[in-house]
């Protein structure tokens, strides 16, 4: 079997928060974030594909023997999350919720960037972070279609996800009573593409939080500043958790 899925989700806010500070503190806005404007949602994937192919084989004397090898892949798009300032740049008294100015390189050339940032030990001038930052820029395929706009909210998209599991099931039956036993052993390969090479079945994101945060501004006497990570070379990040690596279990069933 095949299947194929498209979601179109909007909403005018994703979080769910127990209170009314974190649902304001975490909904991505360009100004008035008490205004409801109907956007794209965090939730949801917009495509997702599925397939799932299983064959049986009986075989030995009186079929006393049988294996069964199935397989199941997914590929979905990535999930979602809005690029935000990590700073209050519009002063409502929240640090996560300011949808970013993608400026242009010209733009760039006249922005102050703080004079000094340490990234593991290095201290990096305001030159090597306008460089850095117009690189970033320009290797995020969604923020040089921004140039000179603000980003959306939860336009961004993490990388596409997949995965193949594999399953082999033998079973020996017993027969001559009132009713056939079976043992069954089972051996299932979680995500086994990353077994065959390390670089498959790797998921890879911006962020798990809903939003991301590459430019940090805030103001020093009173004058708008902005720092940026010359380290922070790519959007996207392979995880170091589970679902991106293979796993195998096995399992043994008496019926009877």
């Amino acid at each position: 079997m095949a299947g194929y899925n498209f979601l179109i989700a909007k909403d005018a806010s994703s979080i769910s928060a127990e209170i009314s500070s974190d649902a304001f503190d975490r909904n991505p806005i360009l100004n008035n974030a008490n205004e409801a404007v109907l956007s794209t949602s965090l939730y949801g994937n917009t495509h997702r594909i599925i397939a799932a192919a299983s064959k049986r084989w009986s075989y030995g004397k009186d079929k006393k023997l049988a294996t069964t090898v199935s397989l199941f892949g997914s590929l979905t798009s990535g999930n979602r999350f809005a690029y935000v300032y990590g700073g209050d740049i519009n002063n409502d008294g929240t640090n996560t919720n300011d949808l970013m100015y993608v400026p242009t390189d010209a733009e760039i050339d006249i922005m102050q960037f703080s004079p000094l940032v340490d990234v593991n030990g290095v201290m990096q001038n305001a030159a090597a972070q306008r460089t850095a930052f117009k690189q970033f820029i320009n290797q995020d395929k969604y923020l040089r279609s921004r140039r000179g706009q603000y980003t959306e909210k939860y336009a961004g998209e993490n990388p596409w996800l997949n995965q193949l599991d594999l399953r082999i099931l033998q079973d020996f039956v017993i027969k001559g009573t009132k009713r056939n036993q079976t043992i069954q052993l089972s051996i299932d390969f979680v995500n086994i593409g990353n077994l065959i090479s390390s670089k498959w079945g790797v998921v890879k994101y911006a962020t798990t939080s809903g939003y991301f945060q590459p430019l940090r501004f805030f103001y020093e006497n009173d004058v708008p500043t902005y720092q940026f990570d010359p380290s922070l070379q790519s959007t996207f990040t392979p995880s170091p958790d589970l679902p991106s690596r293979w796993q195998m279990q096995v399992g043994l069933r008496y019926s009877f």
